[in-house]
């Protein structure tokens, strides 16, 4: 009788074993991410957008929504009939002034938000499984009050450029406040693309009223302007998103939200000396732009919009799963 026993638990062990085997070679072969993409969604995603989202916003939307779809996701966009069919929604907002009224709270909701203040009145935030932000402050502002979060800035799609640049420095930007770009490059040799600079004292540098795609591949590199709020609030500009997607090469007062991105392949500047010495670097060393670009390139495939997609799908797998 022992005899049996010692060979029925030989067997159980084997089977425990390969069993571990199996499931070790699997998990290792298929992260939980692979694993949950490899199994798209079954039911459709409502997206619910803000009606004060202006031109450019809602691009972005559209190619979030055409790339889901891409994926053979059924996307259904402001659908106003009966809330109840709604098991997955995704509201999308401009700003904690402009939030959504959830139409389902036994849907999983999940809100798309730019940014969120410890301010805020959390009350407003109440009905969301998931807050999602596009700035990494909030992110870990929201990571540290235990409220289930995941940072998604907007879907960033570089254009490979190898096209020659004319060794000068534009600005790109209209006169609507204190330029600190501007004001350190005053008395450099530099073009203005932009409005309303005709009444300063940079009219003379002034090239046009606007910059085209061809005009900002030209040059070697381009001084942009992020404010205030766009640092504090760790948010990547739509002025520099256009001007990495067309494959030009900025130079940035710093931004911990585009570091968090990208890294230390966009040239950014701390200070009013780290400015002339980045500045001065580029225009001297001419062939570092190529491998720049290129670098930028390299990392800008994990914040595509397709990559951003993916984390959306993902991310309602993983809320579906918690549910069950």
């Amino acid at each position: 009788m022992r005899k049996k026993y010692v060979i029925i638990f030989t067997i159980l062990c084997c089977i425990l074993f390969l069993g571990g085997i199996i499931g070790e070679k699997f998990f290792s072969q298929y992260s939980l991410k692979g694993f949950f993409l490899d199994n798209p969604l079954e039911e459709p995603i409502y997206v619910n957008i803000d009606n004060n989202l202006d031109d450019v916003e809602y691009k972005k939307i559209s190619k979030l929504i055409y790339n889901l779809r891409d994926k053979g996701i059924d996307v259904k966009l402001n659908k106003q009939d009966d809330a109840r069919d709604e098991n997955l929604s995704l509201y999308v907002a401009s700003s904690y002034h402009n939030m959504p009224q959830v139409r389902n709270k036994n849907s999983i909701n999940i809100l798309w938000v730019p940014y969120v203040s410890p301010s805020d009145d959390f009350e407003k935030y109440r009905d969301f499984d998931v807050i999602v932000v596009k700035s990494i402050a909030s992110f870990s502002h929201l990571k540290a009050i235990n409220v289930r979060t995941a940072f998604i800035p907007d879907g960033i799609d570089i254009k490979s450029n190898n096209k020659k640049n004319n060794g000068k420095v534009m600005f790109y930007g209209d006169n609507k406040e204190f330029s600190l770009s501007l004001f350190l490059s005053r008395n450099l040799n530099i073009d203005i693309f932009g409005n309303n600079w005709e009444h300063t004292e940079y009219k003379h540098k002034i090239k046009a009223k606007s910059a085209k795609k061809s005009d900002i591949l030209s040059y070697l590199m381009v001084l942009v302007d992020q404010s205030d709020e766009n640092i504090h609030e760790n948010i990547v500009n739509n002025k520099v998103i256009e001007i990495l997607e067309m494959g030009a090469v900025p130079l940035l007062r710093y931004n911990p939200g585009i570091q968090k991105m990208f890294g230390d392949t966009v040239p950014m500047y701390y200070n009013e000396d780290d400015f002339y010495v980045k500045f001065n670097m580029l225009l001297r060393e001419n062939n570092k732009v190529s491998k720049i670009k290129q670098d930028i390139e390299n990392v800008s495939y994990k914040w595509n919009s397709s990559m951003v997609a993916n984390k959306f799908i993902e991310l309602f797998q993983i809320m579906k799963q918690k549910r069950i």
